[in-house]
Parts: C-alpha cells; structure tokens; sequence
C-alpha cells in the first residue's frame, strides 16, 4: 500500500470491520430464522384455502340468489349453517379418498 497508515493495527478501521462482521452473523442468524418459522406458516396457509374458496363460494352464490329474488335473502345466522353444512360434506368427501382439488 502506498499509505503511512498500517491498517493491521489501526483500531478504528479494524473495530468497524468487527462490528460489521458482527452485524453481518445477526443478520444471517436472523433470516435463517424468519425461513424456518415461515415454513409452518405457509403450510397453516395452504390448510385454511379449500374454507375460504368453500365460503367465498357460498357468499357469492348468496348474494346472487339475493339480486335475482328478494325472497332469497339470509341472515348471517343462515349463511354459517349452511356454511358449516357445506365444510362437513366436504370433510367427508375428503375423508374418503374422494376429492383431489390442489393435488399437484
């Protein structure tokens, strides 16, 4: 190097470069972290699709039957019944081996 400066033994630039390398394994720790707990989550998220496409499905189909006849219109007491009757068939459909949807 061309500078008077001995960088080996100068203690401001070497604690920096321990901090930094310091900062660098909390950082590295930490992602590995966040990967492994996202995991699960992503897993738990994938379980709760089949309940929210079955709901979407029967809030939608409700609000139709609603616009097309006056007569159809629900209390939210009668959409989570028949909500939960719709998630039992459908456990039970998935129960025997019957239903194949996101099976890749």
């Amino acid at each position: 190097m061309a500078t008077d400066v001995d960088l080996l033994n100068s203690v401001e630039p070497t604690k920096r470069l321990s901090d930094l390398k310091k900062l660098y394994d909390e950082a590295v720790d930490s992602n590995t972290r966040i990967e492994s707990a996202e995991e699960p989550l992503l897993k738990t998220r994938e379980s709760y699709r089949d309940i929210a496409l079955r709901g979407a499905i029967c809030y939608d189909v409700l609000s139709c039957l609603k616009e097309m006849n006056c007569n159809y219109v629900l209390s939210f007491k009668q959409f989570i019944k028949i909500f939960d009757d719709s998630l039992y068939q459908f456990e039970r459909f998935v129960y025997y081996g019957q239903y194949s949807y996101y099976n890749g």
